[in-house]
């Protein structure tokens, strides 16, 4: 007897959903996790030893800890979901003198 997933086709490529349905990385991300072999963010975030919620914020900004992106991307996210890898130091940032 055949297995009622074996008829499935394998998920589109990434570059093909984000142009198909024209979103933005954030929103592709989210169908990108329904997709069969998607992760949900508990699930990545145990990689990172983080919570889903610690990692769904990280997520949403704009660069993310390089080594952060090339864990997630060796647990299977695809690099064109992530935000972009760049170091931001924590804390204030140091204020610019008036002239």
């Amino acid at each position: 007897m055949q297995s009622m997933y074996e008829h499935t086709q394998t998920p589109p490529p990434v570059q093909d959903i984000l142009a198909l349905a024209g979103m933005d990385r954030r929103t592709a991300f989210r169908l990108w996790q329904q997709l069969p072999g998607g992760k949900t963010l508990t699930e990545l975030g145990q990689v990172l030893h983080m919570t889903g919620m610690g990692l769904s914020r990280a997520l949403n900004c704009e660069c993310m800890r390089p080594e952060y992106v090339e864990v997630l991307i060796a647990a299977g996210v695809p690099a064109e979901l992530l935000p972009r890898p760049e170091y931001v130091r924590p804390g204030p940032k140091p204020k610019i003198p008036r002239q």
